[in-house]
Protein backbone atom coordinates (compact mmCIF):
# COMPACT_ATOMS: atom_id res chain seq x y z
CA UNK A 1 0.00 0.00 0.00
CA UNK A 2 1.18 3.35 -0.86
CA UNK A 3 1.57 6.21 1.68
CA UNK A 4 -0.12 8.35 0.20
CA UNK A 5 -2.89 7.68 -2.69
CA UNK A 6 -4.29 10.37 -4.67
CA UNK A 7 -7.56 9.04 -6.18
CA UNK A 8 -9.59 10.40 -9.04
CA UNK A 9 -9.70 13.68 -7.59
CA UNK A 10 -11.96 16.15 -9.13
CA UNK A 11 -12.25 19.74 -8.84
CA UNK A 12 -14.17 22.85 -10.27
CA UNK A 13 -14.49 26.36 -9.60
CA UNK A 14 -17.70 27.69 -10.67
CA UNK A 15 -17.32 26.74 -14.50
CA UNK A 16 -13.90 25.92 -14.62
CA UNK A 17 -12.12 22.78 -13.80
CA UNK A 18 -9.39 22.76 -11.78
CA UNK A 19 -8.79 19.11 -11.41
CA UNK A 20 -10.02 16.22 -13.85
CA UNK A 21 -10.35 12.49 -12.26
CA UNK A 22 -6.07 13.02 -11.25
CA UNK A 23 -4.85 9.93 -9.49
CA UNK A 24 -1.59 9.18 -8.49
CA UNK A 25 0.30 7.20 -5.56
CA UNK A 26 2.99 8.56 -3.57
CA UNK A 27 5.09 5.84 -1.68
CA UNK A 28 6.91 6.50 2.40
CA UNK A 29 10.00 8.61 2.12
CA UNK A 30 9.37 9.56 -1.68
CA UNK A 31 10.04 12.99 -2.93
CA UNK A 32 7.69 13.57 -5.54
CA UNK A 33 7.52 16.72 -7.84
CA UNK A 34 4.22 18.30 -9.47
CA UNK A 35 5.29 19.81 -11.96
CA UNK A 36 3.45 22.03 -14.69
CA UNK A 37 2.55 25.27 -16.15
CA UNK A 38 0.80 28.09 -14.69
CA UNK A 39 -3.04 27.09 -14.33
CA UNK A 40 -2.67 23.46 -14.81
CA UNK A 41 -3.96 22.14 -11.28
CA UNK A 42 -0.74 21.59 -9.65
CA UNK A 43 -1.87 23.95 -6.62
CA UNK A 44 -5.09 23.41 -5.93
CA UNK A 45 -3.99 19.62 -5.69
CA UNK A 46 -1.87 20.36 -2.98
CA UNK A 47 -4.06 22.17 -1.55
CA UNK A 48 -6.54 19.56 -1.50
CA UNK A 49 -3.65 16.87 0.05
CA UNK A 50 -3.55 19.36 2.79
CA UNK A 51 -6.72 19.79 3.28
CA UNK A 52 -6.97 23.40 3.16
CA UNK A 53 -9.11 22.39 -0.28
CA UNK A 54 -12.03 20.45 -0.68
CA UNK A 55 -12.70 18.49 -3.82
CA UNK A 56 -15.96 17.45 -5.38
CA UNK A 57 -15.44 14.04 -5.94
CA UNK A 58 -12.54 11.66 -5.04
CA UNK A 59 -10.32 10.35 -2.59
CA UNK A 60 -7.22 11.27 -0.71
CA UNK A 61 -6.00 8.35 1.49
CA UNK A 62 -2.80 9.27 3.92
CA UNK A 63 -0.97 5.92 5.44
CA UNK A 64 -4.38 3.81 4.83
CA UNK A 65 -6.86 6.10 6.37
CA UNK A 66 -9.36 7.89 4.29
CA UNK A 67 -8.47 11.71 4.92
CA UNK A 68 -10.75 13.08 2.00
CA UNK A 69 -13.02 14.94 5.05
CA UNK A 70 -10.39 15.28 7.12
CA UNK A 71 -9.57 19.37 8.02
CA UNK A 72 -5.53 20.43 7.66
CA UNK A 73 -5.47 20.56 11.59
CA UNK A 74 -5.93 16.81 12.21
CA UNK A 75 -3.09 15.70 8.99
CA UNK A 76 -0.31 16.33 10.56
CA UNK A 77 1.92 17.66 7.64
CA UNK A 78 4.26 20.40 7.24
CA UNK A 79 3.80 23.03 4.41
CA UNK A 80 6.54 25.52 3.33
CA UNK A 81 4.93 28.29 1.08
CA UNK A 82 6.39 30.19 -2.02
CA UNK A 83 6.10 33.77 0.87
CA UNK A 84 7.51 31.57 3.40
CA UNK A 85 5.26 33.04 5.84
CA UNK A 86 7.46 34.20 8.25
CA UNK A 87 6.35 36.58 11.62
CA UNK A 88 8.13 39.48 11.03
CA UNK A 89 8.53 40.34 14.65
CA UNK A 90 10.04 37.21 15.59
CA UNK A 91 13.55 35.78 15.69
CA UNK A 92 14.26 32.76 13.96
CA UNK A 93 14.23 30.59 17.21
CA UNK A 94 10.80 32.29 17.86
CA UNK A 95 9.37 31.72 14.34
CA UNK A 96 10.67 27.81 14.99
CA UNK A 97 9.55 27.98 18.71
CA UNK A 98 5.95 29.42 17.96
CA UNK A 99 4.93 25.90 16.12
CA UNK A 100 6.36 23.63 18.65
CA UNK A 101 4.21 25.44 21.45
CA UNK A 102 1.25 24.39 19.69
CA UNK A 103 2.67 20.53 21.26
CA UNK A 104 0.80 20.95 24.50
CA UNK A 105 3.41 17.29 25.15
CA UNK A 106 6.42 19.12 25.04
CA UNK A 107 8.51 21.08 28.18
CA UNK A 108 10.20 23.90 27.08
CA UNK A 109 13.98 22.31 27.53
CA UNK A 110 11.93 19.88 24.81
CA UNK A 111 11.10 22.58 22.83
CA UNK A 112 14.42 24.41 23.12
CA UNK A 113 16.19 21.14 22.14
CA UNK A 114 13.82 20.17 19.17
CA UNK A 115 14.73 24.14 17.72
CA UNK A 116 18.72 23.74 18.35
CA UNK A 117 18.66 20.54 16.63
CA UNK A 118 16.98 21.26 13.02
CA UNK A 119 18.46 24.62 12.90
CA UNK A 120 21.78 22.53 13.05
CA UNK A 121 19.98 20.50 10.68
CA UNK A 122 19.24 23.81 8.27
CA UNK A 123 22.46 25.89 8.92
CA UNK A 124 21.20 28.70 11.01
CA UNK A 125 23.31 28.08 14.28
CA UNK A 126 24.92 31.59 13.69
CA UNK A 127 21.62 33.19 12.61
CA UNK A 128 19.55 32.25 15.61
CA UNK A 129 18.50 35.80 17.37
CA UNK A 130 18.00 37.62 13.62
CA UNK A 131 15.01 38.64 12.38
CA UNK A 132 13.26 37.75 8.98
CA UNK A 133 13.94 41.04 7.48
CA UNK A 134 18.09 40.44 8.58
CA UNK A 135 18.31 37.11 6.18
CA UNK A 136 18.75 36.61 3.10
CA UNK A 137 16.30 34.76 0.68
CA UNK A 138 18.00 31.48 0.86
CA UNK A 139 18.05 31.94 4.71
CA UNK A 140 14.19 32.50 5.15
CA UNK A 141 13.59 29.80 2.84
CA UNK A 142 15.49 27.45 5.37
CA UNK A 143 13.63 28.85 8.22
CA UNK A 144 10.42 28.36 6.49
CA UNK A 145 12.11 24.78 6.26
CA UNK A 146 13.01 24.43 9.64
CA UNK A 147 9.74 25.14 11.00
CA UNK A 148 8.07 23.63 9.21
CA UNK A 149 10.11 20.10 9.92
CA UNK A 150 10.22 20.75 13.55
CA UNK A 151 6.67 19.48 14.13
CA UNK A 152 7.75 15.88 13.17
CA UNK A 153 5.75 16.07 10.71
CA UNK A 154 4.24 12.44 8.47
CA UNK A 155 4.85 14.36 5.49
CA UNK A 156 6.05 18.07 3.87
CA UNK A 157 4.11 20.00 1.24
CA UNK A 158 6.41 22.58 -0.79
CA UNK A 159 4.41 24.77 -3.09
CA UNK A 160 7.46 26.58 -5.39
CA UNK A 161 9.78 26.96 -2.48
CA UNK A 162 12.59 28.26 -4.65
CA UNK A 163 10.43 30.36 -7.01
CA UNK A 164 11.46 33.95 -5.25
CA UNK A 165 15.41 33.39 -5.17
CA UNK A 166 17.82 34.26 -8.00
CA UNK A 167 19.18 31.03 -9.94
CA UNK A 168 22.64 30.78 -7.66
CA UNK A 169 20.51 30.50 -4.79
CA UNK A 170 18.34 28.10 -6.11
CA UNK A 171 20.85 25.91 -7.26
CA UNK A 172 22.57 25.17 -3.85
CA UNK A 173 19.04 24.87 -1.86
CA UNK A 174 17.75 22.14 -4.44
CA UNK A 175 20.73 20.11 -3.17
CA UNK A 176 20.08 21.26 0.66
CA UNK A 177 16.74 20.58 0.20
CA UNK A 178 17.21 17.23 -0.93
CA UNK A 179 20.17 16.41 1.30
CA UNK A 180 17.68 17.43 4.22
CA UNK A 181 14.89 15.10 2.71
CA UNK A 182 16.74 12.00 2.67
CA UNK A 183 18.38 12.47 5.90
CA UNK A 184 15.46 12.81 7.85
CA UNK A 185 13.24 9.76 5.10
CA UNK A 186 10.38 12.48 5.28
CA UNK A 187 7.73 11.58 2.31
CA UNK A 188 7.67 15.29 0.43
CA UNK A 189 5.21 16.66 -2.18
CA UNK A 190 6.34 19.63 -3.84
CA UNK A 191 4.67 22.11 -6.25
CA UNK A 192 6.78 23.39 -9.20
CA UNK A 193 6.86 24.55 -12.50
CA UNK A 194 10.41 24.39 -13.47
CA UNK A 195 11.50 21.31 -14.74
CA UNK A 196 15.18 21.66 -13.94
CA UNK A 197 14.09 21.20 -10.12
CA UNK A 198 11.94 18.16 -10.72
CA UNK A 199 14.47 16.95 -12.52
CA UNK A 200 17.04 16.91 -10.31
CA UNK A 201 15.85 17.28 -6.59
CA UNK A 202 12.51 14.54 -7.11
CA UNK A 203 12.27 10.47 -6.98
CA UNK A 204 9.23 10.93 -9.42
CA UNK A 205 7.42 13.13 -11.30
CA UNK A 206 3.73 13.91 -11.48
CA UNK A 207 3.85 15.81 -14.85
CA UNK A 208 -0.13 17.79 -15.32
CA UNK A 209 -1.57 19.88 -17.84
CA UNK A 210 -4.96 21.09 -18.29
CA UNK A 211 -6.13 19.82 -14.94
CA UNK A 212 -5.39 15.88 -15.87
CA UNK A 213 -1.87 14.34 -15.09
CA UNK A 214 -0.07 13.51 -18.08
CA UNK A 215 2.64 11.28 -16.91
CA UNK A 216 3.92 9.96 -13.72
CA UNK A 217 7.28 8.28 -13.95
CA UNK A 218 11.38 8.52 -12.55
CA UNK A 219 12.99 11.83 -14.30
CA UNK A 220 14.81 9.76 -16.26
CA UNK A 221 12.24 7.68 -17.81
CA UNK A 222 10.14 10.70 -17.71
CA UNK A 223 13.06 12.56 -19.98
CA UNK A 224 13.69 9.53 -22.09
CA UNK A 225 10.13 8.05 -22.80
CA UNK A 226 7.91 11.15 -22.91
CA UNK A 227 4.29 10.06 -22.51
CA UNK A 228 2.82 12.66 -24.83
CA UNK A 229 3.60 15.26 -27.16
CA UNK A 230 3.55 17.72 -24.26
CA UNK A 231 5.68 16.05 -21.90
CA UNK A 232 8.22 15.64 -24.46
CA UNK A 233 8.15 19.20 -25.13
CA UNK A 234 7.22 20.75 -21.45
CA UNK A 235 10.48 18.93 -20.17
CA UNK A 236 13.79 19.44 -21.95
CA UNK A 237 13.41 20.89 -25.49
CA UNK A 238 12.91 18.31 -27.97
CA UNK A 239 12.87 18.58 -31.64
CA UNK A 240 9.62 17.20 -33.49
CA UNK A 241 9.23 16.64 -37.54
CA UNK A 242 6.97 14.73 -39.91
CA UNK A 243 7.67 11.11 -41.26
CA UNK A 244 5.24 9.81 -42.72
CA UNK A 245 1.59 9.34 -41.03
CA UNK A 246 3.62 10.11 -37.63
CA UNK A 247 5.37 12.61 -35.62
CA UNK A 248 8.71 11.94 -34.78
CA UNK A 249 10.40 13.55 -31.69
CA UNK A 250 14.53 13.38 -30.28
CA UNK A 251 16.45 15.10 -28.44
CA UNK A 252 18.72 18.09 -29.90
CA UNK A 253 22.01 15.67 -27.99
CA UNK A 254 20.68 12.43 -29.64
CA UNK A 255 21.06 13.57 -33.07
CA UNK A 256 24.83 13.40 -34.40
CA UNK A 257 26.34 15.47 -36.90
CA UNK A 258 27.95 14.15 -39.79
CA UNK A 259 30.56 15.09 -42.67
CA UNK A 260 28.37 15.11 -46.19
CA UNK A 261 30.12 11.85 -47.45
CA UNK A 262 28.66 10.18 -44.99
CA UNK A 263 25.23 8.49 -44.49
CA UNK A 264 22.51 10.70 -43.10
CA UNK A 265 19.17 10.95 -42.31
CA UNK A 266 18.44 14.88 -42.12
CA UNK A 267 20.06 17.62 -43.93
CA UNK A 268 19.04 21.54 -42.73
CA UNK A 269 20.39 24.66 -43.35
CA UNK A 270 22.05 26.04 -40.07
CA UNK A 271 20.48 29.38 -38.84
CA UNK A 272 22.11 30.41 -35.85
CA UNK A 273 24.98 28.98 -33.58
CA UNK A 274 24.73 29.51 -29.80
CA UNK A 275 27.56 29.43 -28.04
CA UNK A 276 27.30 27.71 -24.70
CA UNK A 277 30.31 27.10 -23.21
CA UNK A 278 31.06 22.58 -23.31
CA UNK A 279 27.87 22.91 -25.71
CA UNK A 280 26.89 24.90 -28.77
CA UNK A 281 23.32 25.07 -29.65
CA UNK A 282 22.83 24.55 -33.64
CA UNK A 283 19.07 26.50 -34.57
CA UNK A 284 18.72 24.54 -38.42
CA UNK A 285 15.45 24.46 -40.63
CA UNK A 286 14.36 21.65 -42.57
CA UNK A 287 13.56 21.84 -46.34
CA UNK A 288 10.10 21.62 -44.61
CA UNK A 289 10.81 24.81 -42.84
CA UNK A 290 10.01 23.00 -39.52
CA UNK A 291 13.15 24.60 -36.84
CA UNK A 292 15.11 21.80 -35.55
CA UNK A 293 17.97 21.85 -32.29
CA UNK A 294 21.28 20.26 -32.15
CA UNK A 295 23.19 20.33 -29.28
CA UNK A 296 26.98 19.29 -29.83
CA UNK A 297 30.22 19.60 -28.28
CA UNK A 298 31.64 22.97 -29.16
CA UNK A 299 34.95 21.53 -30.42
CA UNK A 300 33.02 19.32 -32.70
CA UNK A 301 30.93 22.50 -33.52
CA UNK A 302 34.05 23.98 -34.77
CA UNK A 303 35.61 21.02 -36.32
CA UNK A 304 32.96 21.51 -38.90
CA UNK A 305 33.19 24.32 -39.66
CA UNK A 306 29.74 25.88 -39.32
CA UNK A 307 27.95 29.13 -40.38
CA UNK A 308 24.65 30.59 -40.98
CA UNK A 309 23.52 29.46 -44.25
CA UNK A 310 26.03 26.22 -44.31
CA UNK A 311 23.90 22.59 -44.50
CA UNK A 312 23.94 20.47 -42.29
CA UNK A 313 24.17 16.35 -42.36
CA UNK A 314 22.63 14.80 -39.13
CA UNK A 315 22.33 11.29 -38.10
CA UNK A 316 18.96 10.58 -36.14
CA UNK A 317 19.37 6.80 -34.23
CA UNK A 318 16.63 5.37 -34.68
CA UNK A 319 16.78 4.09 -30.80
CA UNK A 320 16.23 7.71 -29.92
CA UNK A 321 13.38 8.57 -31.91
CA UNK A 322 10.08 9.01 -30.18
CA UNK A 323 7.20 8.13 -32.69
CA UNK A 324 3.47 9.91 -32.00
CA UNK A 325 -0.01 9.38 -34.08
CA UNK A 326 0.23 12.73 -36.49
CA UNK A 327 -3.49 13.63 -34.66
CA UNK A 328 -1.26 14.22 -31.33
CA UNK A 329 -1.38 18.05 -30.22
CA UNK A 330 2.49 19.04 -29.63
Amino acid sequence: MSFLEIKNITKRFDKQTALSNVSANIEKGELVCILGPSGCGKTTLLRIIAGLENANSGKIIIDGKDCTSLPASERNFGIVFQSYALFPNMTVLQNILFGLQQKKSLSKADMLDKATEVLRLVDLTEHTNKYPRQLSGGQQQRTALARAIALSPSYLLLDEPLSALDAKVRARLRGEIRAIQRSLGITTIMVTHDQEEALTMSDRIIVMNNAVVEQVGTPRSIYDNPATPFVANFIGSMNFYKSGGEICAIRPEKLIPVERHEAYDIAAAVKALEFKGALTRIYAVLPEMDEIYVDIISDRADALGLHEGALLFLKAPAEYQIKYSAKAAV
